[in-house]
């Protein structure tokens, strides 16, 4: 990999972190809009206000919680900024060269962290919604997986 295009999947990756909250905030503008709501909707920069508000607040750690606890809110950041600088979005060229293979073990190994620090609190509720996190996304994937085999099935 030449340099320069080393410097641009770095500048990709960061961009993508950074612009990411971005998105979201033009995906709930354009939203209201599609909606005809009579309100505004709100600003582009409201999520990026809202992170702010959640950095600046203090941690509320259970009493049973462990170091995995603490964690895992950084090691689940690591993780997906990963993914931006695995995934190829504006070049070809990847910082970290992989394939859809990684891309999963990625995903799959971030519902893993979590799952686990969901497991770490002791609490009953959080037990719950570590399952409901966990399999809630297997019905959308049932139904991905069933209209990919559908379209291969010569008729």
């Amino acid at each position: 990999m030449m340099r320069d295009e080393m410097w641009l999947t770095i500048l990709q990756g960061i961009g993508l972190v950074v612009l990411a909250p971005g998105m979201m905030g033009l995906l709930h503008y354009f939203k209201a809009q599609l909606q005809r709501r009579r309100r505004r909707g709100t600003n582009v920069g409201q999520p990026y206000r809202d992170l702010g508000k959640l950095l600046r607040k203090t941690a509320v750690i259970p009493a049973t919680a462990s170091w995995w606890f603490v964690v895992t809110p950084m090691l689940l950041f690591v993780i997906y900024g990963l993914l931006a600088f695995t995934i190829p979005i504006i070049w070809e060229q990847t910082l970290i060269p992989a394939d859809l293979i990684m891309v999963i073990y990625l995903l799959g190994l971030a519902r893993f962290v979590l799952a686990l620090a969901g497991l770490d609190t002791g609490a009953p509720f959080a037990g719950l919604a570590r399952r409901v996190a966990l399999f809630f996304p297997l019905r959308g994937l049932s139904w991905v997986l069933f209209g990919r085999a559908s379209c291969t099935v010569k008729w």
